[in-house]
């Protein structure tokens, strides 16, 4: 009778230490300032599940949530290169329980004077990027193009398409890269993502698309494309054997890249938007996050919020220096 007393006054201790301190290892709910958060919390991803975005947001979201001691509930708002849900965000009441997934250079699109948009970085508070992955140019694994060089070498002599995720998307942004360096004009064919691009390639309707290391790794694993060059400082350890752009001697050197995180709407409370950022880097340090991201083809790196907004206003800088190029103002 008294064991069982006993054992009953121990789950009893451990239901209550769960309740106030959330899941092991967490903030646990309310954990932050004023008792944040004490509800669910909306995480607006602009991109189709199964995209890179969606994927990258689910990977580190699905740790991050645990360590909040809520759920995050994803909403997929496909469209205008994220800024379906750009916009929706800049509109949401900045509590903390509104968020959405941020692409570099994508949310630079306010940068396009046809979109006629007033939004722009001031309405955003960046919380975290989660990682920066590296452009890569990919062509159908039975390609005739195997090296950079034939790909040039065939774009000055015929007429080759490229397709990419979107105008003023940094596929957008390296297609133009590569033709100012290269001497070449490709045909643009602009598409929704890379659940349209992927098909466009293994169809034959295209010959060659963008793609970031971490969109293209997969299906680079499983033989259906075969990438061609990777527009970064050194080689990817993911493809070791792929050359660099600046290894080619093709042209002027191109970086070229994507960078994933989330951000919350402008007027944020101070301390709620440090915790948010402080438990995001907990989830990137986590080997759970790591291994997930890894599948993917990515690196967690987590930052704090003056590096953070350091890289937002350096890559504004570069954004607003192409902007010609890819918008033509």
């Amino acid at each position: 009778m008294k064991k069982s007393v006993l054992v009953l006054a121990l789950l009893l201790l451990a239901a209550m230490a769960f309740a106030a301190g959330g899941r092991e290892g967490g903030a646990g709910g309310g954990a932050g300032p004023d008792g944040y958060p004490s509800r669910p919390i909306t995480m607006l991803v602009g991109w189709a599940p199964g995209g890179p975005m969606d994927s990258t947001t689910r990977a580190v979201t699905v740790v991050w949530e645990r360590i909040l001691g809520v759920p995050i509930n994803i909403v997929n708002m496909p469209g205008a290169t994220g800024w379906l849900a750009y916009e929706e965000l800049a509109r949401a009441r900045p509590d903390g329980y509104t968020l959405a997934a941020i692409n570099l250079p994508g949310v630079y699109g306010f940068l396009n004077p046809a979109a006629n948009r007033t939004t722009n970085m001031s309405n955003f508070a960046v919380i975290g990027i989660a990682v920066t992955d590296y452009s890569t140019l990919v062509v159908p694994h039975n390609s005739r193009f195997r090296t950079i060089q034939d790909f040039i070498n065939g774009a000055r002599t015929n007429v080759l398409s490229f397709t990419h995720s979107g105008v003023g998307s940094d596929e957008d942004f390296l297609l133009k890269l590569v033709e100012r360096a290269a001497g070449i004009n490709l045909t643009a064919v602009p598409s929704s993502g890379w659940a349209e691009q992927l098909p466009g390639l293994l169809g034959g309707h295209v010959d060659s698309s963008g793609a970031n290391v971490g969109k293209g790794y997969v299906s680079q694993q499983a033989g259906e494309i075969h990438t061609l060059v990777v527009f970064a400082p050194e080689r990817s350890h993911f493809y070791p054997d792929v050359p660099t752009w600046n290894e080619s001697g093709l042209g002027p050197d191109i970086i070229n890249s994507t960078s994933r995180g989330v951000m919350a709407p402008a007027g944020i409370d101070s301390r709620i938007l440090q915790f948010l950022n402080q438990t995001y880097n907990e989830a990137l340090r986590t080997q759970e996050v790591r291994d997930n991201l890894l599948r993917l083809g990515l690196e967690p790196v987590p930052r704090n919020l003056d590096e953070i907004n350091a890289m937002v206003r350096r890559e504004l800088e570069i954004a607003t220096s192409l902007a010609p190029l890819v918008w033509g103002n």
